[in-house]
């Protein structure tokens, strides 16, 4: 998707295994009543879980918390980047 597009909403995956911040975000992204660029389309509680739902979702964005403990968010963007559907999917920490 480009972000040229007028009225373009983009469809993010928000990847965080720390609760309370994750609600925090969902709460922010999902706030009803406001028209916003990006729709949350897929949670996930951690990097591996990331990887299929990335996979399976296809996200124009993700949102990925860089200090997870299993597998922390550049490892997890990195084994992304390398999947051919998903190489050049945008990220942004949280």
């Amino acid at each position: 998707m480009s972000a040229a597009v007028p009225g373009a909403v983009l469809r993010a995956l928000l990847v965080h295994d720390q609760p309370l911040l994750q609600a925090g975000l969902r709460t922010r992204l999902e706030a009803p009543g406001e028209t916003r660029p990006i729709r949350l389309v897929g949670v996930a509680t951690s990097a591996r879980a990331a990887l299929a739902k990335a996979a399976a979702l296809r996200p124009d964005l993700l949102l990925m918390d860089l200090r997870m403990l299993e597998l922390d968010g550049l490892d997890a963007l990195r084994t992304l980047r390398a999947h051919p559907l998903l190489a050049e999917t945008p990220s942004s920490p949280t």
